[in-house]
């Protein structure tokens, strides 16, 4: 009776122990205080000009046409998410990113048409979104995007007698098209959305598949090693100069919006 009163708590255990810890976790989750993290959010405000909105946020009609699917970050991991924002924010001058962002809207996942989304953006309203998993950009991980992906598209639409999509073009091989266009890819699917890229991809002047879609996601893919330079950047500038010839424009249209940006191995300023 004794082995069988031991197995029976064991088994009870086994059931009921998991059912505590996910109830300990669901309280956590919907009563964190946000003293933890809202003072945080308030000095990004306060230092950066721009909402961040972690909660209580609608999302553009065209979103909804492509299906959006979305889920907000966890209250309890806010004050790490608002730690990245800041160091990603931190990287450009004082009262730049307000010029051209009003809100960033900060999530923990984001679908489009079926597809998982790192960030996107709605030019009228002037906001970024953004996944909290690409957020913190120090180098180190060659798919992180930071915000720096998101605002280069700003930048693009505020200055489009800066940043000359024919100059750009002319940097790419004889004969390349872009696959959707120099617009939106609406018809993106998963097996082009590749971050990292290979010496196919760097030989003929661009960081990743991805940026073979559209004129735009190649500028996007630059931004985000020159806002945020990756560590094997200068390795990459010095074995294939169409990289280094993209990098090297890239940097003096941001130098003229006032973005002064240090690049390195073959990309020197033109």
């Amino acid at each position: 009776m004794a082995l069988h009163r031991r197995i029976a708590m064991i088994c009870l255990a086994v059931l009921v122990v998991p059912l505590l810890a996910w109830s300990v976790f669901q309280l956590a989750v919907r009563y964190w205080p946000p003293s933890h993290w809202r003072p945080a959010q308030a000095d990004i405000e306060a230092r950066h000009g721009v909402r961040v909105l972690l909660e209580d946020f609608d999302l553009p009609d065209s979103f909804r046409r492509q299906h959006a699917r979305y889920r907000p970050t966890l209250p309890f991991e806010r004050a790490s998410v608002l730690a990245s924002l800041s160091m990603d924010l931190s990287r450009y001058p004082e009262g730049f990113v307000s010029r051209y962002v009003d809100s960033i809207v900060v999530l923990r996942s984001l679908e489009l048409n079926g597809l998982a989304y790192g960030g996107t953006y709605d030019a009228p309203a002037r906001r970024i979104y953004i996944v909290a998993g690409w957020l913190g950009d120090d180098g180190s991980r060659d798919e992180a995007m930071g915000i720096h992906h998101e605002l280069s598209s700003l930048l693009m639409k505020a200055h489009p007698d800066i940043f000359d999509p024919a100059a750009w073009a002319a940097l790419n091989p004889a004969g390349f098209a872009y696959r959707f266009g120099r617009s939106g890819a609406d018809n993106l699917a998963s097996g082009q959305t590749d971050l990292v890229g290979g010496p196919g991809t760097w030989a003929d002047g661009f960081l990743c598949q991805y940026g073979e879609l559209t004129l735009e996601d190649d500028i996007n893919t630059f931004a985000q090693y020159l806002v945020a330079p990756k560590n094997r950047w200068p390795e990459l500038a010095d074995r294939y100069p169409g990289l280094a010839a993209k990098m090297s424009l890239l940097a003096s249209w941001y130098r003229r919006v006032g973005f002064q940006a240090t690049v390195v191995g073959r990309a020197s300023s033109p």
